[in-house]
Order: structure tokens, then C-alpha cells, then sequence
């Protein structure tokens, strides 16, 4: 029986694929076993290949593998990627076999399959080897000077290699007041690298590059306070130093920045500045600050009336600096507002001194100009002024009074009545007293009115009632005087024959409250039951009040009859205790004295029928 064995992508395909030549195979030769009448034998299929192993030499690769029981072939085959494609490079009954076609520098992938009696075996296990390149040896140099020959054996490397540079010396190389740059495989070179190396074709030396370091100090130049920076770090030139923000203090001085002496350079606390090839000192530097206590602003006129034109100066400390030593400070007037008319609103002054602003003021009122003012220090470096973030204002009041105008009192006895005196002049919102009607206006005239009540002033003048007080408005003011007529209070006895019937000697005006009078007068044989008014028609007692009616007020006493007397000859009898007490008797001059009387003489009746009943049963 014959079989073919091709390379399969895996094991059971590879089987699979050999089944099936195998069939076709053994159904081709189906006539010749009939004629020969002989029977097909069988066999197991081999194990694969074990062990397998590849190792390199200088110029080829070995590969080697343990036996497969039973007489065994060997198919090896080949790959450059370790997948497809594979191809065939020998077929031995051998375990071993060299591969001098192998190419130096690059990688092969080996597997085998073993054939018994025309059986293949499923695919050993893939191996791989290399025939290495050339190796050069790579080597660190101290290059403390041109004559330093240590050195640090960095290994073997072949071309094409790399490998990572050295950030950092090997710690018996440390050198005091210098800093590793990098390697570089020229000794005499001021530039090193500390990246990826890439291995030649030959052996390497590679050099420490070595740079100076410097240092930098801070000269306080006579602080006397805050903090002196001190810097512990070493630099190296061309490097970039932060600035401390720690700064000194001097009294009466502004800390200006520090001097850097090569290249005249100011630098401010936080800044930067390029490390020269030596050490350096920065000297600080002091300058005169403005005070912002000195700013001023003056006002031109502060007695202004309405339609005035407001004018001021605003003047900061040193405005007109010129500057010389860089962090001088001054103050310079910067812009202007008038509150409330501007609402917030701000005005520039001029950029240059004198610093003025005005505005016309229209309107009467309390103002306030304010002025604000930018602190700016003096950059020596641009030799520039430069705003801070520091501004200041003041603040100046004034007041703008309205125009004068008239005040004057009209007498005002008739609609028609034009005398007046003059009351004075005054401007808008002054408070204002108004004459007493006795000594009116400015010459005092005495406008007393016999039957009126004079009862304030009013810019109207048919006003009911005025007022003693106001304020000016802007503009001539008349003020009217406002009369009340004055009515009396009358008591009529009404058939009085005894007693008192009241006189009242006041005078009063509409809406006056009246209380009537406690005396009384009598009548034979009538009660007295209060006063009756005619304005309204109710009654009064003593101490009750009413307000008083237009025209005046007449009171007419009220009476009520007393009751005859009684069977006995006398008067009737007093109403009994219990009756007063529950309320059932009237107060005098009660309108229901009538009704009350013949009530209380009812039940007087109907006590006397009881008892004489009472009598005739005993």
C-alpha cells in the first residue's frame, strides 16, 4: 500500500488529507488485488518525532531528535517565520541533521514527520535557533580629563543591537562641582546622550561628558527685615534658574528685584534667568514707594448753585516719577466719577499732569467725587512704568444748592384778597417755618381775623386746613392762610325755673369737639332728662361730647313730668331696690321715662290689689 504525506496547517487536517489519497489509492489497485488474492495489511500510524532540538554554531544549525520505534524515515521541514510557508529541506533515516544553508543573523522554525511502512506521524513539536552575528564589546570611560583611562565594560552587543545609556554615573565616578551630561564617543565633546544606543560593527567607546556647575547667591544690599534667599542648588551655564519668591524688606524702601551683574538683567521674585559660565550674585535692589496716604484731591469752588460747573484736581503721590531704579512705585489719577448722576459711570482723566475733571451740575443734591488711583512700579528691564494690581480712591463731598426763590404769605380773608408779605428767600429742600399768623412774613404784620380760627398755610387756597411747616420746591412759592370761621356753643333752660343753665364762652370751628357742660338747670315739677341738640337731634348728658356742626351748636333742655301722688296722700312710693337694680328704672332724661313710670305704677297696682286680697282672707 502506498501513501502520500504532503504538509497539512494542522495535525487532523494533515491526517484527514492522507486518509484520502490513501483511499483513492487503494481503489485504483482493486483489479490487481483480485487477481492476486492477496489481502491488504495495516499499520499503526508512528508517533511523531520527541526531543527535538536546535542549536546554533558559528556557521550552521544543528538539529537533532530521539528515534521513533521501528524502522522510521524522517521528513524535516523548514520556515523562516515559524508559519506557512514550510518547505521540505531533508529526508533522512538519521536523528540529526546540519543545516549549513542557515544564514547568520537570522532565525529558522524546524519540525519533522515520521514515516513507518508509509505512515506519517503527526508533526513534532516546532523548534527554532539562530547563528549569531559578531559580537564588539562596549565600554564606559570616565573622562575625568583627556588622559583618564577608567572604565566600566558596558558587554558584547552585535551590530544592530541596542541598548539604554547611563543616566547617572557609577556612584565612585561622582564628581564634586560637576554634572553628567550624557556619552558621546568623542572625549573632547560638550554634548552627551543618555537615550538608545544602536551597536556598530565594530567596538565602542563611549565617554562621560562632564559639565560645570555654578552657584548662584543673594545680596541683600542692606534688607533689614523679610528673608534673604538662599539657594543650595548648582547649575549648570545656560541653565534656567527660578528666582526664590522669598524676598527682604528695607524700611522706607520697595524691595525692586535682584540684579543679575553679566547681563544687567532685573529679576522678580519667581522669574528666570539664563546660569552665566561662573558663579553669580544677585544684588537686591531698593526703591523709593509711593504713599498712597499722599494722594490728594482738591476741589475748585465747593459753593455751587444749580447750572454751577464743579471743578477738581486729583494729584497722586510721585505721579511725575521718572524712574531710576527698577520696583519704584507712584500713583498716578487714572479716572473719575461724580455719584449718584453718573451711575457708576467713569470718566479718564488727562494723561498727564495736571490731572482736572469737571462736570455742570443742573440739579440742587449732596455729591460725591470720587478719583481712583493705579499704583505703578517701574520696570528697569523696558524701563517702563507698569500698572500693579493695587489702586486707591478718595472720595470729596459737595453740595449744589438750588436757585434762591421767593416765599410769600397771601392774607387770604377773601378769594380775591391780594395783600401779601414777602417771607423770605430760600433754594429747593430747605425746610421751611412758617410765620405765625401775628407777625407774618418778614415785616412781622399781624393778620389776626376777629370770628376766624386761623388754621395754617396752604399753597392752595381753598384749602380747609394748613400746615405750620414745609419744604421749598424749586421754584416761588405763595403760601395761602387758611381761616375757619369760629362758632358758639348755646344752652337753652326751656321753661327752666332753678338751677343753672350753662354758658359756654368757647369759640370753636367745624369738626371741634364739644363736651357738654355738668351744670343744670330745674323745673317745678318736672325732671330734668338731659339737652337735646338741634344739629342732630339727640340728647345729651352732662360730659358727653359731640363734634361741632357747622354754623354752631344750640342745646334745648329736655323735661320729664313728675307722677301725681298716691292714695295715701303722698307722692308714690319709691320704686323698690330690686327693680333699680335690675335696670328696669330710667336715668333722667331718658326719652323712656313716660313708659317706664306706668310700668312701675302697674305693678305698684297690682302689689296693692294682692294685698288687700290678702286681707280679706285673714
Amino acid at each position: 500500500m502506498h501513501t502520500i504525506r504532503t504538509l497539512p496547517t494542522s495535525p487532523p487536517a494533515r491526517r484527514t488529507t492522507a486518509v484520502l489519497l490513501a483511499l483513492l489509492l487503494a481503489l485504483s489497485m482493486i483489479p490487481l488485488a483480485a487477481f492476486a488474492g492477496t489481502s491488504e495489511e495495516t499499520y499503526d500510524l508512528p508517533a511523531p518525532p520527541s526531543n527535538v532540538q536546535a542549536s546554533a554554531d558559528q556557521d550552521l544549525i544543528r538539529i537533532s531528535w530521539d528515534p521513533v520505534d521501528g524502522q522510521a524515515i524522517y521528513a524535516l521541514y523548514r520556515s523562516e517565520t515559524g508559519t506557512d510557508p514550510w518547505q521540505t529541506v531533508n529526508v533522512t533515516s538519521s536523528t540529526s541533521w546540519a543545516d549549513t544553508r542557515a544564514e547568520p543573523g537570522k532565525t529558522y522554525y524546524y519540525f519533522l514527520i515520521a514515516y513507518i511502512n508509509e505512515e506519517g506521524s503527526d508533526p513534532s513539536n516546532i523548534v527554532s535557533a539562530r547563528i549569531p552575528l559578531p559580537t564588539y564589546p562596549a565600554t564606559y570611560y570616565r573622562n575625568f580629563d583627556a588622559d583618564d583611562q577608567t572604565s566600566l565594560f558596558i558587554g558584547d552587543f552585535e551590530q544592530g543591537d541596542t541598548f539604554t545609556l547611563a543616566n547617572s554615573a557609577p556612584s565612585d565616578w561622582d564628581r564634586s562641582d560637576y554634572r553628567l551630561l550624557g556619552w558621546n564617543t568623542d572625549r573632547t565633546s560638550t554634548e552627551g546622550d543618555m537615550g538608545e544606543y544602536t551597536m556598530p560593527n565594530h567596538a565602542v567607546s563611549l565617554y562621560a561628558i562632564w559639565g560645570s556647575l555654578h552657584r548662584v547667591t543673594y545680596d541683600g544690599a542692606g534688607a533689614d527685615g523679610g528673608i534673604v534667599p538662599v539657594d543650595s542648588n548648582k547649575y549648570l551655564a545656560g541653565e534656567e534658574v527660578t528666582v526664590p519668591r522669598e524676598t527682604p524688606t528695607k524700611t522706607g524702601y520697595t524691595f525692586g528685584g535682584w540684579k543679575e551683574p553679566v547681563s544687567g538683567r532685573v529679576c522678580q521674585p519667581g522669574g528666570l534667568f539664563l546660569m552665566p559660565e561662573q558663579d553669580t550674585t544677585l544684588e537686591a535692589l531698593w526703591a523709593e514707594h509711593a504713599d498712597a496716604g499722599q494722594n490728594m484731591l482738591e476741589l475748585d469752588d465747593d459753593d455751587l448753585t444749580a447750572g454751577d460747573t464743579v471743578r477738581f484736581t486729583a494729584t497722586g503721590h510721585r505721579q511725575d516719577a521718572t524712574g531710576s531704579a527698577g520696583g519704584e512705585t507712584r500713583f498716578v489719577p487714572v479716572s473719575w466719577t461724580i455719584a449718584p448722576i453718573f451711575d457708576g459711570v467713569s470718566f479718564p482723566f488727562d494723561s498727564s499732569y495736571p490731572f482736572r475733571g469737571s462736570a455742570i451740575m443742573s440739579t440742587p443734591g449732596s455729591y460725591t467725587v470720587t478719583a481712583v488711583y493705579q499704583e505703578q512700579f517701574f520696570n528697569i528691564c523696558c524701563d517702563t512704568w507698569e500698572p500693579t494690581d493695587n489702586t486707591t480712591t478718595l472720595t470729596k463731598p459737595f453740595t449744589v444748592k438750588g436757585q434762591l426763590h421767593d416765599l410769600v404769605y397771601n392774607r387770604n380773608y377773601t378769594p380775591d384778597d391780594a395783600t401779601v408779605q414777602p417771607g423770605g428767600t430760600f433754594r429747593l429742600n430747605d425746610p421751611l417755618a412758617f410765620s405765625g399768623i401775628g407777625s407774618v412774613g418778614v415785616s412781622g404784620a399781624d393778620w389776626s381775623r376777629d370770628g376766624y380760627r386761623f388754621m395754617g398755610w396752604s399753597a392752595d387756597r381753598a384749602a380747609e386746613q394748613g400746615a405750620m411747616d414745609g419744604v421749598m420746591p424749586d421754584e416761588p412759592l405763595t403760601m395761602y392762610a387758611v381761616w375757619a370761621p369760629e362758632y358758639a356753643v348755646t344752652y337753652a333752660g326751656n321753661g327752666h325755673d332753678g338751677g343753672t343753665v350753662p354758658v359756654d364762652e368757647l369759640a370753636y370751628v367745624k369738626g371741634d369737639t364739644v363736651t357738654v357742660a355738668s351744670d343744670a338747670p330745674t323745673r317745678t315739677g318736672y325732671s330734668f332728662a338731659g339737652w337735646k341738640a338741634d344739629h342732630d337731634g339727640k340728647t345729651y348728658r352732662a360730659g358727653d361730647t359731640f363734634a361741632m356742626p357747622e354754623g354752631g351748636a344750640r342745646l334745648v333742655a329736655q323735661w320729664t313730668p313728675k307722677a301725681a301722688p298716691g292714695p295715701n296722700g303722698g307722692g308714690s312710693k319709691a320704686a323698690p331696690a330690686a327693680l333699680s337694680k335690675m335696670g328696669f328704672l330710667p336715668k333722667t332724661g331718658d326719652e323712656a321715662v313716660p313708659f317706664v313710670l306706668l310700668g312701675v305704677a302697674a305693678a305698684a297696682g297690682a302689689l296693692g290689689v294682692r294685698s288687700l286680697r290678702r286681707r280679706s282672707q285673714g
